[in-house]
C-alpha cells in the first residue's frame, strides 16, 4: 500500500501540472483524468505509448477502489513501478516544456 500511495502522490502532482499546463497554454479544461491524458496526447505532451499507459493506470486505480480480489491487486501491484516512472516523466516533461516556452 505504501508504494501505491507514492504512485498516487506522484500521479496527483503530474496530473495537477498537466491540468494547469493545458488550461494556461491551450485553454483546455477537462472533466476527468482520462480526458486530460487524451488531450495531452492531442497537443503532443504525451506520446501514444504514454497515453495508453496513463489510461491503463487510471483504470487500474479505479479497479483498486472497487475490488477486493487478491489476484487483481497483485496484478496491479506488479505495474506500480512503471506507473510511478511514467508519472514522474510526465511531470518532468511538462515542466521542461513550460520552462522552454
Amino acid at each position: 500500500m505504501e508504494k501505491l500511495n507514492l504512485v498516487a502522490e506522484n500521479a496527483g502532482r503530474a496530473l495537477t501540472t498537466l491540468k494547469e499546463n493545458l488550461k494556461e497554454r491551450e485553454g483546455i479544461i477537462c472533466a476527468s483524468p482520462k480526458s486530460y491524458f487524451r488531450e495531452a496526447f492531442k497537443v503532443k505532451l504525451l506520446t501514444e505509448e504514454e497515453t495508453v499507459k496513463a489510461l491503463e493506470m487510471t483504470d487500474d486505480r479505479n479497479l483498486t477502489s472497487h475490488t477486493y480480489h487478491e489476484e487483481v491487486a497483485m496484478e496491479i501491484y506488479q505495474k506500480i513501478r512503471g506507473y510511478y516512472e511514467l508519472m514522474d516523466k510526465v511531470h518532468r516533461t511538462i515542466l521542461e516544456k513550460t520552462r522552454r516556452n
